[in-house]
């Protein structure tokens, strides 16, 4: 459904993974599209949260804000060393344009899972007493289910750095 909505479109895929669809623009259009796919649960409950926009004359809608960083909170901690300055410089744009306060419990509960999966931890008992330390301040963790593929990369990149200024 997506390759050949997009593909009339004029875009071209640039990558296609079971969990990721990437297009490159067509040059009528500014804009690469990435698609990431999420189960049935995870959809339900994104969806009824996403916003209208305008891209150009289209209207469509996309993630909420908060749902928008959860998604590169997930890739920072799913990430490779090449894609995290990336992802971790479009969370803090997103939150510096949006004046978000990163101390909200909106912000708090996407980011609290943060502990990337092959991080390292000095000692047992270490861990334990940081765990009891930052117990208060961690809230539940998203119920967002996103995928997980570390090879994700779209490098090189596919948007004219003048375009995004235009």
């Amino acid at each position: 459904m997506w390759l050949s909505l997009f593909e009339g479109f004029g875009y071209t895929v640039y990558e296609e993974k079971p969990t990721f669809l990437q297009f490159t623009a067509p040059p009528n259009f500014v804009w690469p599209v990435d698609l990431m796919f999420v189960n049935e649960a995870t959809w339900s409950k994104m969806m009824p949260e996403a916003v209208w926009v305008s891209i150009g004359e289209a209207r469509c809608k996309v993630p909420k804000l908060q749902h928008l960083i959860a998604l590169k909170f997930h890739a920072l901690k799913h990430t490779h060393a090449g894609r995290f300055v990336k992802d971790f410089q479009d969370v803090v744009c997103l939150i510096q344009v949006n004046r978000l306060d990163l101390a909200s419990v909106e912000i708090r509960k996407y980011s609290s899972s943060m502990e990337p999966a092959n991080s390292m931890k000095k000692s047992a008992a270490r861990a334990a007493e940081t765990e009891t330390a930052v117990a208060p301040f961690k809230s539940k963790p998203p119920e967002l289910d996103f995928p997980v593929d570390p090879s994700f990369d779209p490098q090189p990149p596919r948007l004219d750095p003048e375009a995004m200024f235009r």
